[in-house]
């Protein structure tokens, strides 16, 4: 009986390691394959994928109506920390809340393109998509599952954020040099980052409109190199600042035939009550209510 259970405890802790080993950290760049591993005409597809990836608003003027590409929010085309890509083929097909339903991997490429690009779908049977497919499944070819590392399961949405103030983000703005990457969009073009507002920018039924969403994104990964080092205050209060200006309005429908609607999308009537300062921040789920 004592064998038997040192047994049980033996196996039970060899489970609990393993499973910790693969939630362990990992160099990112160990995980990307060799193109060596491929056929000639696999590797010209992925190239191809990846410079879609890379210059998606040159490569595909009929498709992105903005001057973002997919490499304004995936560093690295997808290889990179921030909104990482790798393991993303093997998270899909996969239930989608914004359209109650399973949803393939092309079906989420072009919600980008309609949202984030502010534009139009790709063909699902064209050159294009199939190039985006192989890119995207190339990144993922060293993983066994879409969740076998913490980054990949990791949600990226910041929770209990405290209540922004827009005129402190403003000023962050300025200090933190955000200028020199990004302009001050609107009527001038950014320089070498993305358009942050006005009609180069992503739509308001883009994830990037999301309060949670941006601040969560402006915390881990800016100001660029060096992510992490602004506070969760900062990086509401820079989020709530963008966020409060004018964006190009989605033309589609933000669905969630199933409910679950998140409540932090800022459109243009919530811009309307930050312009007025009647706008109440700590309704939202995710901010702190200091009650």
């Amino acid at each position: 009986m004592r064998k038997l259970f040192f047994l049980l405890l033996l196996s039970l802790t060899l489970s609990a390691c393993s499973q910790d080993a693969g939630k362990q950290e990992v160099d990112k760049s160990s995980l990307i394959p060799s193109l060596d591993e491929y056929s000639q005409e696999e590797q010209e597809k992925i190239k191809q994928g990846q410079t879609l990836m890379t210059h998606t608003n040159t490569a595909l003027p009929e498709n992105v109506r903005n001057n973002l590409s997919c490499v304004s929010c995936h560093a690295g085309a997808g290889r990179g920390d921030a909104l990482t890509l790798i393991g993303v083929d093997k998270k899909f097909p996969q239930h989608s809340k914004r359209e109650g339903r399973e949803i393939s991997l092309s079906e989420r490429v072009n919600g980008c393109f309609a949202r984030s690009m502010n534009g139009e779908p790709i063909d699902p049977e064209s050159e294009e998509m199939d190039a985006f497919l192989a890119y995207l499944k190339f990144l993922s070819d060293e993983v066994e599952s879409g969740d076998q590392y913490d980054f990949m399961t990791e949600e990226n949405k910041g929770e209990n954020i405290p209540v922004p103030d827009v005129e402190r983000g403003a000023e962050l703005f300025e200090r933190n040099n955000c200028i020199s990457c990004h302009g001050k969009s609107g009527p001038e073009a950014a320089y070498s980052g993305p358009d942050l507002w006005g009609k180069n920018s992503f739509n308001d039924g883009a994830g990037m409109s999301r309060f949670s969403d941006m601040q969560d994104f402006i915390k881990k990964n800016m100001p660029l190199g060096e992510g992490g080092t602004l506070n969760d205050q900062e990086a509401a209060d820079l989020a709530a600042y963008v966020l409060s200006h004018e964006r190009p309005e989605f033309q589609g429908e933000n669905r969630f035939p199933d409910g679950g609607k998140p409540d932090d999308y800022i459109t243009e009537k919530e811009r309307e009550a930050i312009k007025e300062n009647i706008f109440e921040w700590e309704e939202l789920e995710r901010v702190e209510n200091s009650e």
